[in-house]
Order: structure tokens, then C-alpha cells, then sequence
């Protein structure tokens, strides 16, 4: 499994596409490189109270609803985990389109940046945050684990262009099988005048 930060513009140039090209192309193919006929793949939403933690993020009271999306996908073959994540977003943010409140639309061709440009919201930056800890009983059972592999947690945070958070997603991967690749494209320094290149270091006889 690779988990590169290059899906999210993937993910963004795709979600402007028609129906038909979103349809065929999506998390098990960009991540797991498999179709989604080769797992079993289960999605549940529910509707809960932001709590304290999420409501500072998402800058709403913590009575609040959020939209709880839990995603998995086995193995046909094994009955193993391939991937696992949950998903939350402000119900209130995304009321006005009720497809959007409905797990029987999974899964939705384009992924969750087309599900918010139904309501008129474009991501614009992406964070990832990536953590470790050693797997439960459980969990080492679900995922396959041998003893001593530990599990890694990503949480991406999607934000708008008033840097407004309008999604957070918590997915774990097993360490023994993921590779996480970070890609930071850079912006060129503006072009300099002629007359030489200037070293750092000394210059003018100052240090």
C-alpha cells in the first residue's frame, strides 16, 4: 500500500470530471492498486454530538452534529483488513444536499471533494498527520499483524479557501505493508536581475 500526498490533487482534478470517469477510479486503486470488485467494501454513517475535541476544529458548539462516516474494506480472499477510516463533517455544512447524509450512495464516484462541491465548497489545502502505536489484540487479529509490526494513523484535515476545516478523516494503516510518501511541490524564487550569484556566508567583510 502507498499513501501518497500527490491523491489529493489526483483526487481534486478528478472530482471535476464527469460521472463515468469518477465512477471507475478511486481510493482501492489509488492507494491499494486493486480494483474495488476484489474487496468487500462496507461504509455506515451516523449523525452525533461534535463532542469538545472535534468542535474546537471545526470551530462549532460541542452539541453540534456531525456526519460520522466509518469506511473498511476486506480481502475477498483472506477476510483480512485492507484499509479502515473514519470521517467526520459538520451536518450543517452539508444539510442542504441530502445525498450527502445517505451511506446508500456509497461508494460516490469522485469521493468526498466532489460530495463538497455539490454544496459549494472547494478544499484547498490538505494536512496530514501521521502517528504509531502498537496494535490491540483486536487489531493485530483484524489487520494480519505479526507481533511487534505497529500500526500507523494518518489524520487528514481538510481545509477551505477561509482556511475553514470542513473534514477530518482517521485512517490507520499496518506498518509492515504501507509506505507514506510526502510530495511538497515548491514555488521558484522570483527571478533575479543579472550581476552574479550571491553566496551565503561572509560578505562586505562582516561575519
Amino acid at each position: 500500500m502507498i499513501r501518497s500526498s500527490e491523491r489529493h490533487q489526483v483526487e481534486k482534478d478528478l472530482a471535476a470530471r464527469p460521472e463515468a470517469e469518477r465512477a471507475v477510479v478511486g481510493e482501492a486503486e489509488t492507494n491499494l492498486n486493486m480494483q474495488i470488485s476484489e474487496q468487500e467494501f462496507r461504509s455506515r454513517y451516523d449523525q452525533v454530538e461534535a463532542g469538545t475535541d472535534l468542535a474546537d476544529l471545526f470551530r462549532i458548539e460541542p452539541t453540534d452534529l456531525v456526519l460520522r462516516r466509518r469506511y473498511d474494506s476486506t480481502d475477498r480472499t483472506t477476510g483480512l483488513l485492507l484499509s479502515s477510516s473514519v470521517s467526520y463533517m459538520p451536518v450543517a455544512l452539508v444539510s442542504s444536499n441530502p445525498a450527502l447524509l445517505d451511506e446508500a450512495n456509497e461508494p460516490w464516484p469522485g469521493g468526498t471533494q466532489h460530495q463538497l462541491s455539490t454544496v459549494g465548497v472547494e478544499i484547498m489545502t490538505m494536512i496530514d498527520e501521521v502517528t504509531a502505536r502498537m496494535p490491540t489484540t483486536a487489531e493485530a487479529q483484524l489487520w494480519g499483524l505479526p507481533d511487534g509490526v505497529p500500526l500507523i494513523f494518518c489524520r487528514r484535515i481538510s481545509l477551505d479557501a477561509d482556511e475553514r476545516i470542513v473534514e477530518i478523516s482517521d485512517a490507520e494503516y499496518p506498518a509492515d505493508r504501507t509506505e507514506l510518501r510526502f510530495v511538497t511541490p515548491l514555488k521558484p524564487w522570483p527571478k533575479r536581475a543579472s550581476g552574479g550569484s550571491r553566496r551565503p556566508g561572509r560578505q562586505g567583510g562582516r561575519p
